[in-house]
């Protein structure tokens, strides 16, 4: 264990010995006082009252947050500058400073993605089921019995069937490929959060498709035919016959040009055989509601019908593509799992929803990691700058160090001092920006940066601190920073007494 002498000794060399420079304060002090005044300037101009500001506002909103954001974030480093420079010698600061970046720099990072992924997660665990079963190698028909025997588990919260299949979807404007998806309304409630992101319509509608004639207008309406001139289409008094309800996504709405009520054709290339062969199957369908998940793909790609509507539409009969499951805890699925295995024997297909998003959440998480190792980048020039340090604090105290030995210290002792510098250095730094890290990513979660919700998908930028990376951050500069004091250590432990007092003189 370190002594206190060797405590003493190694803070007493970090400390400033010459006189402080009044050239850096004064620049930096400057540099403070243009950026705070800055940020004041452009939080004035985000919040005020007055009209001629308030349009300044509306037509540079989002380049007002970033200067706000950005002189903030710089009023806080060349604080922090000025702190360590009054406390340390320049070349010290310099290597503190190096720390304190690339930690701060790591956390908000790594929180900022933590964020986008939770947000991910949210979406996509909103949008789909915890656990799936397929039966991949014969028609699953004997569904109900199965959905028995899994909504007697104790894990499981609820069961639903549902179908799915690649169709083309078309309006009077235009068309597109999706994913058709056929669901229990009342049973994929307990499953999914489908019924709390619909927008418009509900999925009683499904179940009651009679409830969609008064809704919507005429079939395949032009556009040079949906003008203000004309009456409503209720005014027209247009007969309509019911047809079965269909659920889309909002972009997908926006793509086709579709509200709630419109007529639509859904087109299946499995159709029948003709004289010039196949022919695709067309049937209309009604617009009987408009959900948002948060997710792009989700949003512009996935319709929904009721389970008789697709099976009589795919001519499937009674048969369903397989069972969604929803489970009290979706990070700890292993249990739930081996008990629907059980439950159901041999010949069925379970996954779930980690398996299903495997090759999307492992992109993530490799990004994370090279994220991870380009920014430890800062900490290891940091590193570099603590060595040049050392070496040139051995061959500066080269004296000092000689009476020291001369005085009875040990080679080992003169080790742990520069040993002690360096963790000295590295705590301080690391420290300083993770905290400062901290609370960047407590101010963004607490009032947000705002992003455009038309190309980003998300209102505001999502942050979520996870204390396990912290800590990894904390225990990586910490060992960069001991690792890059080994070599003046070891050089000034070699000195020799004779050497370095002949060299003071």
């Amino acid at each position: 264990m370190p002594t206190t002498f060797q405590w003493l000794v190694a803070l007493r060399y970090l400390r400033m010995q010459v006189a402080r420079s009044v050239r850096i304060h004064w620049i930096t002090g400057i540099l403070g006082v243009l950026l705070g005044a800055t940020f004041l300037l452009s939080y004035a101009v985000d919040h005020t009252h007055v009209p001629m500001l308030q349009d300044l506002r509306s037509e540079h909103a989002t380049l007002i947050r970033l200067v706000k954001l950005g002189t903030l974030v710089g009023f806080v480093l060349i604080e922090t500058f000025i702190l360590l420079v009054r406390r340390l010698t320049i070349f010290t600061t310099i290597s503190t400073y190096g720390l304190f970046l690339g930690s701060g720099a790591l956390v908000i990072v790594l929180s900022v993605m933590s964020g986008f992924e939770n947000d991910l997660r949210h979406k996509i665990l909103g949008a789909n089921a915890h656990i799936v079963v397929q039966t991949p190698d014969k028609p699953f028909t004997d569904y109900e019995a199965a959905r028995k025997k899994l909504a007697a588990l104790p894990d499981v919260v609820g069961v639903s069937p549902f179908i799915t299949n690649e169709v083309m979807i078309a309006s009077s404007s235009n068309l597109s490929g999706v994913v058709l998806k056929g669901i229990d309304p009342e049973g994929t409630t307990k499953v999914t959060e489908l019924s709390k992101q619909i927008d418009t319509g509900g999925l009683d509608y499904l179940t009651n498709p009679e409830k969609l004639k008064p809704l919507g207008g005429p079939a395949f309406l032009k556009d040079d035919e949906k003008n203000e001139d004309k009456p409503p289409p209720e005014a027209v008094k247009v007969e309509r016959r019911t047809v079965p309800g269909v659920i889309i996504g909002r972009e997908l709405a926006k793509n086709l040009r579709l509200d709630l009520g419109d007529d639509v054709n859904i087109v299946s290339p499995l159709g029948g055989i003709g004289p010039s062969g196949p022919i695709p199957k067309s049937k209309p369908f009604r617009v009987a509601g408009v959900f948002f998940s948060g997710m792009f793909e989700y949003d512009s790609k996935y319709i929904y019908l009721s389970i008789p509507a697709a099976q009589k539409f795919l001519g499937t009969d009674d048969e369903v593509t397989g069972l969604e499951l929803k489970v009290h805890d979706p990070d700890n699925t292993e249990p739930a799992l081996a008990a629907i295995r059980g439950a159901l024997g041999p010949g069925y297909d379970v996954q779930d929803w980690k398996e299903l998003n495997r090759n999307l959440f492992s992109a993530l998480k490799l990004e994370k990691i090279a994220m991870f190792i380009v920014l430890c980048f800062i900490i290891l020039v940091a590193a570099f700058s603590i060595i040049a340090n050392g070496i040139m604090l051995v061959m500066e105290k080269g004296r000092e160090i000689a009476i020291l030995k001369s005085m009875g210290a040990s080679d080992q002792s003169i080790l742990v001092i520069f040993i002690l510098l360096g963790l000295y250095m590295g705590t301080l730094g690391t420290v300083a920006g993770i905290g400062v890290g901290i609370l960047a990513c407590l101010g963004l979660a607490r009032y947000g940066l705002s992003l455009d919700p038309d190309v980003y998908y998300i209102t505001q930028l999502p942050v979520k601190m996870n204390p396990t990376e912290i800590a990894l951050v904390f225990c990586a500069a910490i060992l960069i920073a001991i690792l890059a004091t080994l070599y003046p250590a070891w050089v000034a432990a070699r000195l020799k007494p004779v050497e370095g007092l002949r060299e003071g003189h």
